[in-house]
Formats: structure tokens, sequence, C-alpha cells
């Protein structure tokens, strides 16, 4: 296992990353991130990247509006708008570290990094409980917008609900089963009529049953997807325990993949009924056993 700063466990079992996760940098986050091998955005990023396409092109699109649900810093955003792999991300803020670089120092030294790998005709919008890394990822250019909140216990004001007007993708890596059903509901109902696809990587030590009822209820089908992914190391033995623990109660058999000292993320696709059974890219179409 692999032990960094001696965290603590939260109610879920998981290392508890509020003391990086809030600082007014992405550094300290990359720092303790990338001692776990953290590489669910870099596994995600193909089926993003093809399932955008995808969309792009069977609904004529000029621009695909993607909002990335608990975004923390960007990292999604910044493979899928710059072409970033993960390990650059790493290095590039390793190297920030050593710099000593402030703030608004690193910002702009992110923004003068980052403008030239722009891809074209993609805008990502972040929405996530921390109004700290957000207005980083904002500020460095990262994300378009944010939209910052719990959602868990009411709706979106107006004015992040303009935000997320337009949107054609929420996707994830890693944060269903902390953010719910509840929250996904208030950003559909938010942008209603409006039905954006969604893609979720949701740790197998949580559950998509609640989050599937809800997205049926309001016209999506859902798709899970064959193989699991590898979503990080776990960071101690107790956060190993305490995931075999869950992994027991969800009836999930961890032999080949948990047991080994990783967490895995299945892939859950939700698309609008309206859309009928399009025929995905063959490379995507791969990643189910049924389409």
């Amino acid at each position: 296992m692999v032990h960094v700063n001696n965290l603590e466990l939260d109610e879920t079992g998981k290392i508890v990353l509020d003391q990086v996760y809030r600082k007014a940098t992405p550094v300290p986050f990359y720092a303790a991130i990338s001692q776990l091998d953290y590489s669910v955005p870099q596994l995600a990023k193909p089926v993003f990247e093809e399932l955008g396409a995808f969309l792009k092109d069977v609904k004529k699109l000029e621009r695909l509006k993607i909002v990335d649900l608990g975004s923390s810093y960007g990292v999604n955003a910044a493979l899928l708008k710059y072409g970033l792999t993960i390990n650059q991300v790493f290095d590039h803020y390793a190297a920030a570290q050593k710099s000593g670089m402030g703030t608004a120092e690193l910002a702009a030294h992110d923004r003068a990094f980052l403008s030239p790998k722009r891809a074209e005709g993609i805008e990502v919008v972040g929405v996530d409980i921390s109004d700290e890394a957000l207005s980083y990822a904002l500020d460095a250019e990262i994300i378009d917008a944010k939209v910052q909140g719990n959602f868990e216990t009411g709706g979106l004001s107006a004015a992040q609900a303009a935000a997320l007007v337009g949107t054609n993708m929420i996707i994830s890596t890693g944060c269903i089963g902390y953010v719910t059903e509840r929250t996904v509901a208030a950003m559909l109902d938010a942008i209603a009529p409006n039905k954006p696809w969604m893609a979720h990587f949701v740790l197998r030590t949580f559950q998509f049953d609640d989050l599937a009822a809800m997205a049926t209820g309001r016209g999506y089908k859902t798709m899970k997807g064959r193989v699991p992914i590898r979503q990080r190391r776990f960071a101690s033995k107790a956060e190993f325990e305490a995931a075999m623990v869950r992994l027991k109660e969800n009836d999930v058999d961890p032999t080949g993949f948990e047991a080994e000292g990783w967490y895995y993320a299945d892939l859950y696709l939700s698309w609008p009924e309206e859309d009928g059974d399009l025929d995905l890219p063959p490379t995507l179409a791969a990643q189910f056993d049924t389409v």
C-alpha cells in the first residue's frame, strides 16, 4: 500500500483529502494523488473523447459543451481541452512546487502553458463543492465556467442553471457516491427539456442503482461498461480493508481487481430515450456487452 500523510478515513472508508482539496493552488492536491498513481482521468479520456466526437457528428454540433461533475482543479478539462496526459499534469505541478510560485503567478504560468495546446470546439464547465479548486481552474482557464455548491439538498440558482444551458455531455470520474442522484437530478431539472448524454465512472464500492432509476424516470436509458478501470491505489491498509467491506456489502467480487491494491470504477453510459438505439463507434461500443 502507498501511505500519504497518514490521512484519515471518511464515513465511506476513503481517505479524506480536504486539506489538499481546498487550497488556493492545485500543487498540494496533485502532489498527494500522484503518489497514489491516480489514473482514472487518463483511462477515461478515450471514452469521453470518442463519445464527444460521436455526439458532435450525429447531432451536428459545432461546439461540444461538457459538464464535469466533481471537477476539482480541472484535471479532466486539462486532458480533454488541452490534450495533456495525467503524467504531464503531475510533472507540471511538481515543477511548480519546486519553483515556489504564488497563486496568481502560477495561474498566469498555466494560461501561457495551456493556451497553445487548446483544442477547438470544446467547452468545459466545472461543478464542484470546492470554491478554491473551481476558482483556480477558472482563473487558469483550465475550465470555461464554474458552478460551485452542494446540490444534495437543493436546486441550482438561476445563474448556476444558466451556466449549464446547452450542455451536451455530463461526465464524472469518481465523485458518484459522495455526490448522489439528487445532485444529478438537480442539474438535469435545471436545464430541462435539454437532455445531455451522461458518462459516469463510478467506484465499485458505491452503487449506481438510485442514479440509474432517477435517470430512467427522466427518460434515459443506461448501460454498464463491461470491464472496470483502475482509479488509484489504496492509500493504506485501513482504506483497503474498508473497501473490502463495502464491496462485500455490494456483492462485488474484488478478485483480480481491488484485491490487487487498487480502487476500480465501472462505466455507466446514460442517453435520452428519444435519441434511440444509436450505433456507437466500434471502439466505444466494445466497452459494453450489448448496445
